[in-house]
C-alpha cells in the first residue's frame, strides 16, 4: 500500500509542478521518497531482516527537516501562508504515523491534508488533483464508517446478552 501511495504522490508530483506549483510538487515528491523508502523498511522487517531501531526515527526526522525547509524555502507568494502551514503540519503528521504504531494518525493526517490540497488544487488549477483528493478522503471516511459500524454491532452484541 505504501508503495502505492509513494507512486501517486510521484505521479501529483509531476503534475503540480507541470502547473508551476513548486511548493507542493517538491512536498509530493518528498512524500514519495519517504514513502518508497518507508516501504522497503517495513518489507525488510517482513522478510525478517534486521533494521536498526534508531533508523526509521532518524529518517523521520530528515524527512520532517526537508519537509519544513521545502515549505519555509517555496511558499508560494500567491498563496495563503496559513495553508501552506497547515499543509506542512499535515504531512510532519503523515511522517510522524510512519514511524508510530496504528494507522489512526496517518489516516486523519491524510484526510486533513488533503482536504487542503484540494483548497492549493483548486487555486492551481488542478481538477485530477482535485477528484484523487477527494477520492483519497472518501476512502479514509469509509473505512471509519465501516469501524463504528463494526464497533456498533460489537456493543450491541454484548448490550443483548
Amino acid at each position: 500500500m505504501m508503495f502505492l501511495i509513494g507512486l501517486f504522490s510521484l505521479f501529483l508530483a509531476i503534475s503540480a509542478s507541470f502547473l508551476a506549483n513548486y511548493s507542493l510538487g517538491v512536498l509530493f515528491g518528498l512524500a514519495a521518497i519517504r514513502n518508497f523508502v518507508f516501504c522497503y523498511l517495513d518489507g525488510r522487517v517482513r522478510k525478517g531482516k534486521k533494521v536498526y531501531k534508531w533508523l526509521p526515527y532518524s529518517l523521520a526526522v530528515v524527512f520532517a527537516a526537508a519537509t519544513i525547509t521545502a515549505t519555509a524555502l517555496l511558499w508560494h507568494t500567491g498563496m495563503a501562508l496559513w495553508l501552506e502551514v497547515l499543509i506542512c503540519v499535515t504531512l510532519l503528521g503523515l511522517i510522524a504515523g510512519n514511524v508510530l504504531p496504528g494507522t489512526n494518525l496517518i489516516r486523519i493526517s491524510y484526510i486533513a491534508n488533503r482536504s487542503f490540497n484540494i483548497i492549493n488544487h483548486i487555486y492551481f488549477n488542478n481538477v485530477i488533483a482535485v477528484i484523487i483528493a477527494v477520492s483519497a478522503i472518501t476512502s479514509n471516511i469509509v473505512y471509519y464508517i465501516r469501524q463504528f459500524v463494526a464497533w456498533n454491532k460489537g456493543r450491541k452484541a454484548v448490550n443483548n446478552e
